[in-house]
């Protein structure tokens, strides 16, 4: 689960059930996609930036995205599968003034949001993976960005929070938050409780340039979890992640001195996805104020994921509605 700093699913209910785990097994967790397969994908984050030189520009979001995710193909070759944008929240605070925007309550939306969300809601796009699941294609988030930015350049305050929704609308971003982001967890051999593992990633975050992160992640236990009623087969994955500046990174834009990042991750290893994950984090950043001034910049994040049936994403979507109504 490694997603850009605006990105971000409801809390699951997650009640843990003692099962057995017989010493030293091994456990496979390699995904596996099933063609015609679809689910909900939901994840929710609360961000907020601090800056100590000026308070002014203290902000924090509170956001909701949700996607259906379908598997077109799956085979040998690698998998194929499309995303389309199903919901769009975003509760953003400046300087004391709140807008909001849910498109589940549509009628309810702030006009300064409204235009940058509404275009993409049913839209989707197309990601490709090959057979080590690496992120080789994207299609349909062109037109998508296009949409958004069309939309959004009527008010000079909505285009401006529009561009910097847009800028994570594009190949690279869908890549590594969709592709290459929810892979990383994925260990080179099964592994048994107990065991550790390390990955390290690049990864371009906009205007913050190139981040290096190194991660370890370990299998803390295996046991059954019983989600929404159902009993679930579940690896529990811990993980921690340290950040630090790339090579590359843009001139003038915000400098990143240090990050770090803590999650679980719910993995069935029944159906061999994952269906629940969490995690927070913090970047210390620098910046170039006004006149030239060095700004000390502090964010935190908390977000989650959660994944379900579309069919249960419909009878959320009815109980929200209704509860609105």
């Amino acid at each position: 689960m490694q997603r850009s700093i605006a990105r971000l699913c409801i809390t699951a209910i997650l009640v843990a059930v003692t099962a057995p785990v017989l010493a030293g097994e091994t456990y496979d967790l390699t995904p596996k996609f099933e063609q015609g397969k679809k689910q909900y994908i939901e994840e929710s984050s609360k961000v907020s930036q601090n800056v100590a030189e000026l308070p002014m520009a203290n902000r924090s979001f509170d956001t909701v995205e949700g996607v259906i995710e379908t598997i077109t193909k799956a085979d040998t070759d690698g998998t194929t599968m499309s995303l389309k944008y199903d919901r769009q929240r975003l509760d953003l605070t400046v300087m004391g003034q709140k807008q909001s925007y849910d498109s589940d309550n549509d009628a309810a939306g702030s006009p300064m949001i409204k235009p940058i969300f509404k275009p993409m809601l049913g839209k989707e796009f197309t990601l490709k993976l090959d057979k080590d699941r690496n992120p080789v294609s994207v299609t349909g988030i062109d037109e998508i960005r296009a949409d958004v930015e069309k939309s959004a350049g009527g008010n000079p305050m909505t285009a401006q929070l529009g561009q910097q929704i847009a800028a994570n609308l594009t190949e690279e971003s869908v890549k590594q938050e969709w592709g290459k982001g929810r892979m990383m967890f994925v260990p080179d051999k099964p592994v048994a409780v107990g065991d550790t593992w390390t990955k390290n990633d690049t990864r371009n975050d906009g205007p913050i340039g190139t981040i290096e992160t190194k991660t370890t992640y370990k299998l803390k236990e295996v046991k059954d979890m019983d989600v929404r009623g159902k009993t679930r087969k579940t690896a529990v994955i811990t993980y921690e992640s340290e950040m630090s500046p790339g090579k590359d990174n843009p001139a003038g834009g915000a400098t990143l001195k240090s990050g770090t990042r803590k999650g679980t991750i719910h993995f069935d290893l029944n159906t061999r996805r994952v269906f629940a994950g969490k995690y927070e984090g913090t970047l210390d950043l620098e910046a170039q104020g006004p006149g030239g001034q060095v700004l000390n910049v502090s964010v935190t994040i908390d977000a989650e994921r959660t994944c379900m049936s579309v069919q249960e994403r419909g009878k959320l979507r009815g109980e929200e509605k209704k509860e609105a109504a």
